[in-house]
């Protein structure tokens, strides 16, 4: 997770619940499946970062969310990927997920800093 934050150059608190199942699928086929550790460069291959903006009720505006503002997803146009890999159902309805998080202590500083900032742009990658 700590090369995912730093990849997207988000914290914690930004991932979606999809997200952080995403990359959980992605560890456990690599370890699982593949026999291997999650390999960088396939997740790279993979995947993608989107940013999740909640509606203001007025159309084509939208504004940034304090958490759950970053959705992975696999890559898809031009060159598709979700051939590549196995089909996940991820869940399409979080109504009130983020009442159920909890958060931990970051002992050690082994995790990027909790900011509290907002995401208001794509990230780069």
């Amino acid at each position: 997770m700590r090369a995912l934050c730093h990849h997207y150059g988000v914290e914690l608190q930004h991932f979606s619940s999809n997200a952080i199942t995403a990359a959980a699928v992605f560890a456990t086929v690599c370890e699982g499946y593949l026999g291997m550790m999650p390999h960088w460069d396939l997740w790279l291959h993979l995947y993608r970062g989107e940013l999740f903006n909640a509606p203001t009720g007025t159309t084509g505006v939208t504004k940034p969310v304090w958490a759950g503002c970053l959705n992975l997803g696999l890559k898809t146009g031009k060159t598709e990927r979700p051939h590549e890999y196995i089909p996940v159902g991820l869940t399409s309805n979080h109504a009130g997920w983020d009442s159920e998080w909890f958060y931990l202590r970051n002992n050690d500083d082994l995790l990027p800093v909790y900011t509290g900032r907002l995401i208001s742009e794509r990230p780069a990658h």
